[in-house]
């Protein structure tokens, strides 16, 4: 007679905690494989070759959407300024293409990008901004968008 009892405790157990845990995020092969701090030490030349940046990243996710926000705090003259974006703009590019992604949209302004790309049924966004600070002090984010 006990036993009934603890298998229908067991399945209820089972199924409240079926129920409260989210499905897996379907991810491209873009964003499982990216990494926006690699794509900024492979593009970045710091003034003092022995500096390197300072990098930090947040995640965020759910069943539907996934979100990335990185951020590192550089050194980079206005006049250096073009390039360097450049050089990320090309790295992510490629990172795409590398992994069978397509790039199905671009759009830019002064010291911002973004690119739109798509992975079969995944599509996503990766924004680059640059921000000047005082003197040489530069921000650079890369914010990536996955549905």
């Amino acid at each position: 007679m006990i036993e009934r009892p603890l298998l229908l405790f067991g399945i209820t157990v089972i199924a409240i905690f079926s129920a409260c845990s989210t499905a897996t995020l379907s991810r491209s092969r873009f964003l499982a494989s990216f990494s926006p701090a690699d794509v900024i030490k492979r593009s970045y030349a710091p003034p003092d070759s022995q500096q390197q940046p300072s990098i930090s990243t947040l995640a965020l996710g759910s069943h539907e959407v996934h979100h990335s926000y990185d951020s590192a705090d550089l050194s980079v003259s206005k006049s250096d300024e073009p390039q360097f974006l450049l050089r990320i703009k090309r790295e992510i590019v490629q990172q795409i293409e590398k992994s069978a992604g397509k790039v199905v949209g671009e759009g830019s302004g002064e010291n911002d990008y973004s690119i739109e790309y798509a992975d079969g049924k995944v599509s996503g966004w990766v924004d680059v901004v640059g921000m000047r600070g005082a003197g040489d002090s530069y921000k650079l984010v890369i914010i990536v968008t996955e549905k």
